[in-house]
């Protein structure tokens, strides 16, 4: 629920809200990316606003998620 309105408030919505669930599917067995998103709204507000700004970096993001340690 915290993608998908941080994704509503985003620059461009359509675009973030998809591939932030790229994203959030790439890691989801990464339980501490998800804790870590979970808790600190500030990260997953930077994540949507990178999701939403970026196709290239949503797909290498999704792919490499241990790049997320260094945008976050």
């Amino acid at each position: 629920p915290e993608l998908l309105a941080a994704a509503a408030r985003s620059q461009a919505p359509d675009a973030a809200l998809p591939r932030g669930l790229a994203l959030l599917q790439a890691v989801t067995r990464r339980t501490s990316y998800l804790a870590l998103l979970e808790e600190q709204p500030a990260a997953l507000a930077r994540l949507v606003d990178v999701t939403a700004r970026s196709a290239l970096l949503s797909e290498r993001l999704a792919a490499h998620p241990l790049l997320l340690d260094e945008l976050l």
